[in-house]
């Protein structure tokens, strides 16, 4: 009854503006036309689909309405402007005050629905939206998630501390699971594969003194995280390979 209801008014209102046409070649009323006709649209295939079984999406024979090259503007805040304005003549007016009257009836009949179509984008808690044709959520839970975005890190990712450099906030498990992940030990072991002369003697202790002083290499980790203070333990980034290079001979 409700989706008949609204039907009906945004026909009513489509059908004022056929009979009265003639008297609004003055004004420019794209924008309600667009929102009342595709709204006509969307009614007329959610009927023939719950009715019908006729799907118009998958339709190929359809021409897509509308495309085109100007930015969207939304009914509401067209109709707004142009019934406080002055400068709009007495038939088109009317013609809004039509437009509300019909919003109006379906308010005052708990119709949650709408004669036009009607499109913005709101930020607000998910649990207090009631209606809306597209809603998605930010939620730290994977396993919840629909669709995951992650950021991908750059190889070569170099820290700064230049005011205008992109900043990137890591989490704890990013930084040591993805940026620096090699323990002492496991230094010690690539770089005996990696280079024909490597000894872990005093000119690699030098080596590893200077680079544990650079954050591009090395990075320690504390168990308390927050005051970055106590027992740690040291790690190293990838990068810390190419730095040895310049000082041994690769295999």
């Amino acid at each position: 009854m409700a989706f008949f209801f609204a039907a009906s008014e945004n026909i009513k209102n489509i059908y004022v503006y056929r009979c009265s046409t003639i008297h609004f070649f003055q004004e420019n009323l794209d924008v309600i036309l667009y929102s009342l006709s595709s709204k006509s649209v969307e009614f007329y295939s959610e009927f023939i689909l719950e009715h019908f079984g006729i799907d118009l999406t998958e339709e190929n024979n359809l021409i897509l309405l509308p495309i085109g090259f100007k930015r969207p503007v939304s009914p509401l805040i067209y109709l707004s402007a142009n019934a406080a304005s002055d400068n709009v003549s007495p038939v088109v007016s009317e013609f809004i005050k039509g437009l509300v009257t019909s919003t109006n009836i379906l308010i005052e009949n708990n119709i949650d629905d709408a004669i036009l179509v009607e499109y913005k984008l709101s930020l607000i808690n998910e649990s207090r939206i009631t209606n809306a044709d597209i809603k998605a959520a930010i939620t730290k839970d994977s396993e919840k998630a629909t669709l995951q975005v992650a950021t991908v890190l750059p190889e070569n990712l170099n820290f700064s501390e230049d005011e205008n450099a992109k900043k990137i906030k890591l989490e704890e498990e990013t930084i040591f699971g993805k940026i620096y992940t090699d323990t002492y030990d496991d230094v010690t072991s690539k770089c005996k594969d990696l280079f024909s002369d490597f000894v872990k003697n005093a000119k690699f202790h030098s080596i590893m003194r200077d680079l544990k002083n650079n954050p591009q290499f090395h990075k320690k980790r504390y168990l308390d995280a927050l005051k970055q203070e106590g027992v740690g333990k040291d790690y190293y980034t990838n990068a810390i390979y190419d730095e040895f290079a310049k000082h041994y001979t690769k295999k």
